[in-house]
């Protein structure tokens, strides 16, 4: 019994966006500058992105050390 409910559950699906349009609203979503989210996605090869990613990747960015 316990594995039919396992099966019930619904895995959420998150929806994409393209680069272009995290970077419009970069300081809506993220509060940062566009050029940000441009460069924390920089070398990354997707095409589109989940908000998530796109968060992480700005925070991780941000605490780069400046060399």
């Amino acid at each position: 019994m316990s594995e039919n409910k396992q099966t019930k559950k619904k895995e959420t699906v998150e929806p994409t966006y393209k680069l272009e349009q995290f970077a419009q609203n970069a300081r809506k979503l993220f509060s940062v500058p566009p050029e940000v989210v441009i460069g924390a996605l920089s070398g990354v090869n997707k095409a589109e992105f989940t908000k998530v990613e796109v968060e992480q990747k700005v925070q991780q960015f941000m605490k780069r050390k400046v060399k």
